[in-house]
């Protein structure tokens, strides 16, 4: 009814052009859109907050890269000795091409590829 209302006030001569035109400048997602603001913001701070110095943090990472790496590219490149290292873990298990290739050292498996193409 207030939508009629606004279109009978504002549009003079109605025709369906006229209103239609007159709906389209309409804004109807507005004041919705302002509300759900209202409401997602009512519990923020109102002070923006202040981001925290992170210089000192940034330079102690730096210098401790520095000293387990290695200070220049160079030296960072250079490949690590690794034995001992938490970070490798040793294989449980043998590989599957180890399998395979203990299993064709011997000639029980040549006997059993033959036996099945000769079936």
């Amino acid at each position: 009814e207030k939508e009629n209302l606004m279109i009978s006030s504002n549009v003079i001569r109605p025709t369906f052009e006229r209103i239609a035109h007159y709906v389209r400048q309409l804004n109807f997602l507005g004041p919705v859109s302002r509300g759900y603001e209202k409401i997602l913001l009512a519990g923020r701070n109102k002070q923006p907050r202040a981001m925290k110095n992170i210089d000192s943090d940034v330079q102690r990472l730096v210098t401790h890269l520095k000293q387990k790496v290695g200070a220049t590219w160079a030296v960072a490149g250079q490949p690590l000795d690794q034995n001992g290292s938490v970070l490798v873990v040793p294989p449980r298990t043998r590989g599957p091409w180890k399998s395979v290739e203990d299993a064709t050292k011997t000639d029980a498996f040549s006997d059993w590829v033959r036996s099945h193409l000769e079936s």
